[in-house]
């Protein structure tokens, strides 16, 4: 088929984007992560599959892929909150620096071994390869209803955020090896690391505040202004670090976190435009790249392609998983997750240009190595995302959210309107207006009952199909959502749920819970009064949620941690190690049994 006209590839591009977004569905349905499927419909596309398009021009896709990257690491700035940045701060940014340095190169070890080329040439595919997109990660277990612990979650996304700079460090500096026969070596690449990361710094703080600063001063009619003169502001950042040698897309991710951060006025429609802005930049990043794939050259590379595919998850990223993470307090089911998750997404495919760009010979084969990795990436790992995280149990328990959810007026502040409609699996249903208590500033605004409105005072005990109106900051009516949202917590192995039995709040004395639930006396006699402080004394690093602490045969599960001191904790009643049935992982347990006795009364 031949585009002749603007009408023509209009209507091409409309219809490739709804195909993309219903073949999304079927990959959620199977597991797959969503970009999967954008990546598939581009390839089946090009000149190699329908032959709907003919697309050639890796100077164009460059552009529009920067563009789009862009525009993604941006809106991850805006949506990290600075407190889970804190969280995953340190460990993210050692596998996002050190991670990608030791991954890059073992993979390109095994590059050179696997294409029998110079040691140089698998370097630089090691280099595209070396970051991670945590996003494809999160859609997917969004889509499956899985969250994973906050720690854990945090240091992936501060390693996604902030990885793409180093990876594209690298390639850059590679590439400029190759192309001028190796001058240069390593004085030019540790050069180029402090010069991209050194200026990409600097500009992206001081950007951030000016864009603060003029979004403050600037007054305009129309609210849907504001985030325009982000966006634009975004952009100047990138260019201003990319045109003095910094790394733009550390600047635009730096600057993004500040701002998201800093309260600016109209932020929720800051964040509502860029949240849609980069799935709609992802979404067409991924049909474009397909575009430029060759399924021919992918068969015929596949053996070579997949024993570097199984270098760089089996090998490369475990090990540098266990270096950098070896300083922090992180669990082997952490470990085991975090080099698990790993994924490729558009980053490398991108980089697999600037050899094109560079005019390298044999060019097109980085590209075709890179496709396939990324797509045997989203493949192996990403459908094994979900049962890997139950499996190793490092699931918490979704948040409830209400049905609807609507922005106040700004002279409300931060408050929100929060609906819910009542089911039967509300825990608040036949209980009485008195039972809710709301916290903070938070109030009912009234119910919706058979059609009739209901004051407060008049609404007596919740009945099934009320419809409840909450009005108050966001923070405050999450914590009474599980109280009116109709979510069934998923029973983990034991049949308790994924907190415990009961839910502890972090004041409680300790020396009562000892009493209570049979804990070792000696517990009685430690200096912690509390159950935070007592928890606390037991953990190597800071408590998350998630975290679980086995004292006996009673295990606590911290369920909720606000400014680093245990605000609740459930407890699971665990059945006695002894009663253990024989398995390859437990020994055998020997039991005491006195020995009868003989005729001349010896044992």
């Amino acid at each position: 088929m031949e585009i002749t006209g603007s009408n023509e590839l209009i209507l091409l591009g409309g219809g490739l984007l709804s195909l993309g977004l219903i073949s999304s569905i079927l990959s959620c349905w199977v597991g797959m992560p969503l970009l999967l499927a954008f990546l598939l419909v581009g390839m089946m596309a090009g000149e190699h599959g329908l032959r709907l398009f003919s697309f050639h021009e890796p100077q164009a896709a460059y552009l529009v892929s920067s563009i789009a990257l862009a525009v993604i690491l941006f809106e991850a700035g805006l949506t990290t909150r600075i407190d889970r940045f804190r969280m995953g701060a340190r460990p993210g940014l050692a596998l996002a620096t050190g991670g990608v340095v030791i991954t890059s190169a073992i993979t390109g070890i095994i590059a050179a071994l696997a294409l029998d080329v110079g040691i140089v040439e698998g370097l630089l595919i090691g280099a595209m390869v070396g970051s991670t997109d945590t996003s494809a990660v999160f859609s997917l277990l969004r889509a499956r209803g899985v969250r994973v612990k906050p720690r854990v979650s945090a240091t992936l996304e501060v390693e996604s955020g902030s990885n793409d700079p180093m990876a594209m460090v690298l390639t850059v500096v590679l590439v400029e090896i190759l192309a001028s026969h190796g001058d240069g070596g390593l004085g030019l690449m540790i050069s180029g690391l402090i010069r991209q990361f050194g200026i990409g710094i600097a500009v992206g703080v001081s950007g951030s505040m000016g864009i603060s600063w003029l979004v403050r001063r600037l007054h305009f009619t129309e609210k849907e202004h504001y985030p325009l003169l982000v966006l634009a502001g975004a952009f100047v950042v990138y260019g201003i670090s990319g045109v003095i040698g910094g790394s733009g897309f550390l600047a635009i991710y730096l600057a993004g976190l500040i701002l998201g951060n800093h309260h600016l006025p109209n932020l929720r429609s800051i964040l509502h435009l860029h949240s849609g802005l980069a799935w709609l930049c992802q979404i067409g990043l991924f049909l474009m790249l397909g575009l430029l794939a060759d399924p021919v050259e992918l068969l015929r590379l596949a053996l070579p392609a997949m024993v570097i595919a199984a270098g760089l998850m089996l090998l490369a990223r475990p090990i540098a998983v266990a270096i950098c993470l070896a300083p922090f307090s992180f669990s082997w089911r952490e470990r085991v997750f975090i080099s698990w998750v790993g994924l490729r997404g558009a980053v490398p495919i991108v980089l697999a240009l600037f050899p094109q760009l560079a005019g390298l010979p044999h060019s097109e084969i980085y590209l075709d190595i890179a496709f396939f990795l990324v797509i045997a990436s989203l493949i192996f790992q990403g459908g094994s995302i979900t049962p890997l995280a139950r499996r190793l149990g490092l699931e918490i328990p979704i948040v409830p959210s209400p049905d609807q959810r609507m922005e106040v007026e700004d002279s409300w502040g931060d408050s929100e309107l929060h609906i819910y409609r009542l089911t039967e699996a509300s825990p608040i249903l036949d209980r009485s207006y008195e039972c809710l208590a709301l916290p903070g500033a938070a109030i009912i605004a009234g119910i919706q009952r058979e059609g009739q409105w209901i004051e407060p005072e008049d609404i007596g005990r919740f009945h099934f199909g009320d419809t409840v109106y909450l009005l108050g900051e966001r923070q405050e009516l999450e914590k009474i959502g599980p109280l009116l949202a109709s979510v069934t917590l998923r029973p983990r192995a034991g049949g308790n749920f994924v907190h415990g039995d009961f839910l502890l709040h972090g004041h409680a004395p300790m020396h009562e819970l000892a009493d209570l639930y049979g804990l070792p006396a000696y517990l009685l006699d430690r200096k912690e009064k509390t159950l935070d402080e007592f928890l606390c004394s037991r953990l190597t690093g800071s408590p998350a949620s998630g975290d679980r602490i086995r004292i006996g045969e009673v295990e606590f599960t911290i369920a909720d941690v606000r400014d680093g001191h245990i605000h609740h904790a459930g407890i699971s009643i665990l059945p006695p190690k002894a009663t253990v049935k024989k398995s390859r992982a437990f020994p055998k347990i020997r039991r005491y049994k006195p020995r009868a006795k003989s005729k001349n009364g010896r044992s």
